[in-house]
């Protein structure tokens, strides 16, 4: 039995493993069956959310009411909780309710995005933007775009949303278009129909896949074209298209591809595409500009400090759907290690990976131990979530003896992955409640992650998180988890203590002591991390009136 204890909300996890002691800060942003006098309301559920920026969170959550079904959108800052829209609620154009919404996304601004359904009007569908705390309407189903004929579209699709508040959309129509917009409306940014720099048309914008937008506007996506050859990925540039990676159109390695999928596009227009080959075994995970392409990693790359090497083939567990990005092009993924190479076998190829600045690392490999050995890490089950300081999130199966968890991971920086909570923990939800974990999520459906290309967050550069959790009674709640490598000074959270820090600290000197900044200028989370001492797991901290528990019986 081990016992771990947040103090002030503060969890902190120290393993026998690693030099490293990580402390991770656990709140409650809401649970079921609270009644909230600030937003009138009683969740019954959770549905989707969102990281934004430091402190800042959206969530999508159905209502306890005597109604059919109610729902709202919130958004919780500054320990302040806030209704953006809740169904019966007027829409903005005033000819029409709000009735349900579907998948809401914010990005690091605190803008959302979102689609939804209505009543009392002839449209039954809608797509808004609650933009510098004003609600848009973007596009209405029935409502005509400029330069489009035919039938009016069902925009039935999700909103991507970019940090410049540029939405981009595929239409579920006969006409499949894709589009991007914003609170003044919507324009079409590729056409079913055009011909391709490649060659043929555009013949359908394939649903697996929805498009991505950077605060540039610029649009990529993943589209079939009547010319078998140039289907692939595609992104918009000025008025026209180039082709990052398409069928049958060499690399620039001049290696022939025979599928290509995005998975993130980067604030200059790269986009992160995972591809195979018509000769070549194995997949790449590429970057490319519509110019030249880059691979970041392949099948047959080596991981030198482990002595295995990877195996990203067809059969590599779902790999397109789990790649993830941050600005700087560094990316992160689960995926397979070759048999056969160090002491990789059957029973162990499963990994958690991470690329930062063309150097391969390995996270976390299938057989892994976690809590003094109690458990051991077997597979993730999310995309691991990457900021642009290299620090990684994401929820993973372990086995305990003959039966299965799954739990929350993380790496700050580089740092070694730990273990934050898992399934079958006691935690102390409201004051004085405690309750076990029978399942916990990150809810991140659309497999890519960050802030600035339109990608649902997971982890904002302050290294901050979520998960939900849903206990044995059945009730759930909302954690935001705060990571912290230790670093005083750094006021941005961007890992290194600067003189950005200390213009930080001149704007508002309440952030924190610049006698921190003086003492660790230059430093960084993982200077910090290497001089830190190890101490025994459980350690008691200093009591303060406020904490949370998390107790784990094994």
């Amino acid at each position: 039995m081990s016992l771990r204890t947040v103090v002030a909300l503060v969890l902190t996890l120290l393993t026998s493993s690693c030099a490293d002691a990580m402390d991770v800060r656990l709140q409650t942003i809401a649970a079921t069956g609270v009644y909230y006098p600030e937003v009138d309301a009683t969740l019954s559920r959770f549905r989707m959310m969102d990281i934004g920026g430091p402190g800042q969170m959206m969530f999508h959550a159905e209502l306890q009411t005597e109604l059919d079904v109610e729902q709202a959108i919130f958004r919780w800052d500054d320990d302040a909780l806030a209704t953006i829209v809740r169904t019966g609620d007027a829409v903005p154009e005033g000819d029409g309710k709000f009735r349900q919404f579907l998948r809401p996304m914010q990005n690091a601004l605190g803008d959302i995005a979102f689609s939804a359904q209505l009543t009392d009007t002839p449209a039954d569908s809608g797509i808004y933007l609650q933009k510098a705390q004003a609600l848009h309407e973007v596009v209405r189903e029935g409502e005509m775009v400029s330069g489009v004929t035919g039938p009016a579209e069902y925009y039935g699709s999700w909103p991507q949303l970019s940090d410049a508040g540029i939405i981009a959309l595929r239409s579920n129509s006969i006409s499949n278009r894709i589009y991007r917009g914003d609170e003044n409306g919507l324009t079409i940014a590729a056409p079913r129909g055009l011909t391709t720099p490649t060659g043929g048309r555009f013949n359908g914008f394939f649903s697996a896949s929805n498009p991505l937008i950077n605060s540039q506007g610029e649009v990529a996506f993943w589209t079939g074209v009547d010319d078998p050859g140039a289907t692939g990925v595609y992104r918009t540039a000025g008025s026209g298209y180039v082709a990052i990676a398409t069928r049958d159109n060499p690399t620039s390695d001049g290696r022939v591809v025979q599928f290509a999928h995005p998975n993130a596009m980067l604030p200059d227009g790269r986009v992160v595409v995972a591809a195979n080959y018509i000769s070549d075994p194995g997949v790449s995970i590429l970057i490319g500009d519509g110019v030249s392409t880059t691979v970041v990693a392949e099948t047959g790359d080596l991981i030198p400090q482990h002595g295995v090497k990877l195996d990203l083939g067809a059969d590599s567990g779902g790999l397109l759907g789990y790649i993830t990005a941050n600005r700087s092009g560094d990316v992160a993924f689960a995926g397979l290690l070759a048999e056969g190479y160090g002491d990789v076998t059957s029973e162990n190829d499963l990994a958690v990976i991470r690329v930062v600045g063309g150097e391969i690392e390995l996270l976390v490999q299938e057989g892994d131990a976690f809590d003094n050995g109690a458990m051991v890490f077997r597979r993730a089950t999310s995309p691991p979530a990457m900021n642009d300081r290299g620090s990684v999130i994401f929820v993973g199966e372990l086995r305990a003896g003959a039966s299965y968890v799954d739990g929350l991971f993380a790496s700050v920086n580089g740092a070694p992955v730990e273990l934050l909570v898992a399934t079958g923990d006691s935690i102390e939800v409201t004051p004085g409640v405690h309750k076990t974990i029978t399942e916990l999520s990150v809810f991140n459906e659309v497999r890519l992650n960050g802030g600035d290309a339109g990608w649902r967050n997971t982890l904002n550069e302050a290294d901050e998180s979520y998960f939900w959790a849903e206990f044995a009674d059945e009730s759930q709640a909302l954690f935001l988890v705060s990571l912290d490598s230790g670093v005083s000074g750094d006021f941005s959270g961007d890992g290194v203590v600067d003189g950005l820090d200390f213009l930080i600290w001149q704007r508002d000197p309440s952030i924190g002591s610049l006698s921190d900044w003086e003492a660790n200028y230059g430093a960084s989370a993982t200077t910090a991390a290497a001089n830190t001492v190890p101490e025994p797991r459980g350690m008691a901290l200093a009591l303060v009136a406020i904490f949370v528990a998390v107790h784990r019986r094994r």
